[in-house]
């Protein structure tokens, strides 16, 4: 994959962004898929602990059949995403950020194609010798829009992941 990120402050509260990448995915040594996407996005600082970023993504992907995935090219189209993320540092020790997202995927074959809300919330707590405590959680729902051969009814998915990571910061 290839990122590149562009960012610029635009007034004293204001930054803007610009990202764009491109990713390839291989399985057994064939291209399974390519994606490119480009996502502006403007954060504006509240406060100097205080921050909330709106963000819009653009995703187009494309996927190639095969002997495995011979329907593999009717997940193929486009995905909107819009993102609003908000970050309070609330003492030296303590930070929170949490956010809302939406997506839109509009596949080639309908039944791929899906509305998914996504919530997610993280605390970072800053621990004596450089050490990291992360506790974040997310909670997802996907709706499709059609209905998957095979099946009888739309595919509906509930997903909730929770993680606990201890960093140790080196610096200088």
């Amino acid at each position: 994959s290839f990122d590149l990120t562009i960012k610029k402050r635009i007034q004293p509260k204001l930054t803007g962004k610009l990202g764009l990448s491109f990713e390839l995915l291989h399985l057994d040594g064939n291209q399974f898929g390519r994606s490119y996407t480009m996502n502006p996005g403007l954060t504006f600082d509240l406060t100097d602990t205080a921050a909330t970023t709106l963000e819009y993504r653009l995703r187009k992907s494309d996927y190639q059949n095969s002997a495995l995935f011979p329907t593999n090219r009717d997940r193929e189209g486009l995905t909107h995403t819009i993102t609003l993320d908000q970050q309070l540092r609330l003492t030296e020790t303590f930070s929170l950020r949490f956010g809302y997202s939406f997506d839109r995927d509009q596949a080639r074959v309908t039944s791929w194609s899906s509305d998914t809300h996504r919530g997610n919330a993280r605390l970072g707590i800053l621990l004596p010798y450089s050490l990291l405590l992360d506790l974040s959680g997310e909670a997802s729902g996907h709706r499709y829009q059609g209905i998957q051969s095979g099946t009888s009814a739309v595919r509906n998915e509930t997903t909730i992941v929770g993680s606990t990571s201890l960093n140790w910061q080196m610096s200088s």
